[in-house]
């Protein structure tokens, strides 16, 4: 397994269009974190540094930093669908997010450690716990204060928050919500932060080219 990753993303997770944002910038500045970078994308330093690191985790960027041929495809010149509309891109993003492991909490998640609880259900608590074995394999130090944002991070990612109106909008902006892959479970477990399950049922909406595609 490639080194686990559990901060860069400021504590953001991924707004709908920071993807094709990102990548307009870099196609034009070749670098998103030069002084121009905080008034052309209209956003703070920490959320630039975010959109970075979640090109870089949804495979638009490389490590080194140059935009990759998916970033092209989908967001170029002649980009197949640069504003997201298509549900099937969603889920070819999802499927780069998980794969890449760039982000490491949404491979474990989604690969590793759904084999290990009951109907993929988990709680906040035991997806910490499982984080930390992870890292304590492999001598890697760690801070709890870190695994418990990416925590919360990723289940933003995923689920709105229905505490008030200002969180559902912001958690409503998250470019996976749509995808539907989590689901909080009502008054269980809630010494434990709460239970909550990966929701692994067909999807008719996936289009068939999607499981075809194959990037060069």
């Amino acid at each position: 397994m490639e080194k686990l990753r559990f901060s860069g993303h400021e504590s953001f997770h991924c707004r709908h269009f920071w993807l094709k944002k990102g990548y307009d910038f870099v196609k034009q500045k070749g670098n998103i974190n030069d002084e121009d970078s905080t008034s052309k994308l209209g956003v703070g330093k920490n959320m630039v540094a975010s959109i970075n690191y979640w090109m870089k985790a949804f495979s638009i960027k490389d490590e080194g930093n140059d935009l990759t041929k998916l970033g092209d495809r989908l967001f170029g010149s002649t980009g197949f669908d640069p504003f997201l509309e298509d549900i099937g891109t969603l889920w070819l993003l999802q499927y780069y997010l998980v794969s890449t492991s760039y982000a490491s909490i949404y491979f474990l998640a989604f690969k590793e450690f759904r084999k290990k609880h009951l109907s993929s259900r988990f709680t906040l608590r035991q997806l910490e716990t499982d984080i930390k074995r992870e890292l304590l394999k492999t001598n890697v130090p760690f801070s709890e204060n870190t695994i418990q944002t990416d925590i919360r991070v990723f289940i933003r990612s995923y689920l709105a928050d229905t505490g008030n109106k200002r969180d559902m909008e912001d958690s409503l902006s998250s470019i996976l919500i749509d995808l539907n892959l989590l689901s909080k479970l009502d008054g269980e477990r809630q010494d434990e932060g709460g239970t909550y399950r990966i929701n692994v049922t067909e999807r008719e909406e996936i289009p068939t080219p999607i499981f075809l595609f194959r990037n060069p």
